[in-house]
């Protein structure tokens, strides 16, 4: 039975910890505290008069960003990392002729 939980923990804790936690503290700090303070409060008191508990909401949100910066991790690496939208051939062009012209 351990080994059981310890296969279901083992790849769902990093998607746990990676992805559903920071979701959820980030919704959380956003609907807690940015809003109430900005002019977007009206979201929050429309879901209090459609009768929607906040608490499950926000925490439903959280799980939904999860789950979808979980699906798209490898291109939102790519993009934070620089690989994408990046030119190394233009950076490198930029190098040589500088390079040159300190050698002349």
């Amino acid at each position: 039975m351990s080994d059981i939980v310890k296969g279901i923990m083992g790849g769902g804790w990093t998607l746990l910890v990676g992805w559903f936690l920071p979701a959820a503290v980030n919704v959380l700090l956003l609907a807690y505290v940015v809003l109430p303070a900005s002019e977007a409060e009206a979201l929050l008191t429309s879901l209090d008069r459609a009768g929607v508990n906040r608490d499950l909401a926000v925490a439903g949100a959280g799980v939904l960003l999860g789950v979808l910066l979980a699906s798209v991790q490898t291109p939102l690496y790519r993009i934070l990392e620089g690989y994408i939208g990046w030119r190394p051939q233009a950076a490198a062009r930029a190098r040589c002729r500088a390079g040159s012209r300190r050698c002349r």
